[in-house]
C-alpha cells in the first residue's frame, strides 16, 4: 500500500474484530480486520472556492441582512 499511495500518506491502522469470529482447526481462526488508513494534505478552502457569476447573484440573492 505505501508504494501505490506514499509512506508519507499513512495515517493509522483500524482494527476491526469480529463478532463472528471462530476458530478453525487448521488455522488460526479470523477474529479480526486490519484496514490501513491513508490520507493526503487537507485541502484548505482558498483552493476549491470560486466566484459566483454576478448576474447569477443578482438574480438569486435580492434580500439583504445586518451584513449586507
Amino acid at each position: 500500500m505505501d508504494i501505490i499511495f506514499g509512506v508519507d500518506r499513512f495515517r493509522s491502522t483500524i482494527v476491526w474484530k469480529r463478532v463472528s469470529a471462530h476458530n478453525d482447526a487448521r488455522q488460526f481462526g479470523n477474529v479480526c480486520d486490519h484496514i490501513l488508513f491513508y490520507g493526503g494534505s487537507p485541502i484548505r478552502a482558498e483552493q476549491i472556492r470560486i466566484d459566483l457569476d454576478p448576474e447569477y447573484v443578482q438574480r438569486s440573492y435580492r434580500r439583504e441582512d445586518g451584513h449586507g
